[in-house]
């Protein structure tokens, strides 16, 4: 479950910079190879859990990732080094969806730290658990977005079937799977909305969101509006982001008894974020819709 449902029910790499307030231009400008995808996530999560102590946590994605490393012993084989991720983390480890909670409306169902002390995640946090491995280890798998859902991609030709469901304990599935399970339609594709593979900076974008969304959530919404702007401009073709930033900036107005129309500066930037939203082909999955795809992904081999 991605950042904007969670919302509207609501609501070794060496890493580019440590455990300090997040500095957006310096990551704007860095190159993929400074990035470190847990690293980011955890000093979001600090900001929630202001007590925790990150080394801690990195601890355990390195362990793991070693882990997974001595079984593949040195294999270049795509498919081996899936299994050999998928058998860590869903065999050895347990982690596993949280059934009790399908639609991320805990808080703690947010943030990789709360995933891996509980070993219980979602579409969000079981993927970033599962690139911070891969990255760690070098190899190409990345993110890739499909209306309210994230799973994980192989970037390697040779592997015929490239694509990970992580909330399914890494089983396979194919593009049109997706097309069919989330209702894609061609022009959200064509887009760039969803199933294209994600680079790492990319993917920042939705780490941001993610904050975005559980500020707004606390009525903090100049906090939130700044994590969503600057989720939009680590990638402008995510619709979720767009409409996200409507709704942050009418439940701004409507917090403060404002009322405006599209004559209004605000107003503008409103209606303009929905039309983009919706050129980009955003896909809203009612409630059942989504828990019955949730359902079908747990059930793929």
């Amino acid at each position: 479950m991605r950042f904007l449902k969670h919302f509207m029910l609501l609501l070794f790499c060496q890493p580019i910079w440590s455990y300090a307030k997040i500095d957006f231009n310096h990551l704007h400008r860095a190159v993929e190879s400074k990035i470190d995808i847990a690293t980011v996530s955890l000093n979001l999560a600090k900001e929630v859990y202001p007590d925790i102590e990150l080394k801690t946590y990195l601890i355990q994605v390195d362990f793991i990732a070693r882990r997974v490393g001595k079984i593949v012993n040195g294999s270049k084989d795509p498919d081996y080094r899936i299994r050999a991720i998928n058998t860590v983390l869903f065999q050895e480890l347990n982690f596993s969806y949280d059934l009790e909670d399908p639609l991320g409306m805990k808080p703690e169902n947010r943030f990789i730290n709360k995933t891996l002390e509980t070993k219980k995640g979602n579409c969000y946090t079981l993927p970033l658990l599962y690139i911070s491995i891969a990255q760690r280890l070098g190899y190409p798998i990345y993110p890739v977005l499909a209306p309210e859902h994230i799973f994980a991609r192989y970037e390697s030709p040779p592997l015929k079937s490239s694509n990970i469901e992580v909330t399914a304990r890494g089983g396979e599935a194919t593009d049109e799977q997706y097309i069919r399970d989330f209702k894609i339609p061609r022009k959200s594709i064509e887009s760039g909305a969803y199933l294209s593979t994600l680079t790492y900076k990319e993917y920042l974008s939705e780490l941001f969101a993610n904050s975005g969304a559980y500020w707004a959530g606390k009525k903090e919404f100049r906090r939130a509006e700044n994590y969503t702007a600057e989720a939009i401009r680590f990638r402008e073709n995510t619709p979720e982001s767009h409409m996200l930033m409507a709704k942050l900036l009418n439940g701004e107005l409507i917090d403060k008894k404002m009322t405006v129309t599209q004559d209004h500066p605000i107003g503008r930037k409103i209606h303009e974020h929905k039309l983009r939203s919706l050129a980009l082909g955003l896909v809203t999955l009612p409630k059942e819709e989504y828990l019955k795809t949730v359902s079908l992904n747990l059930r793929k081999p």
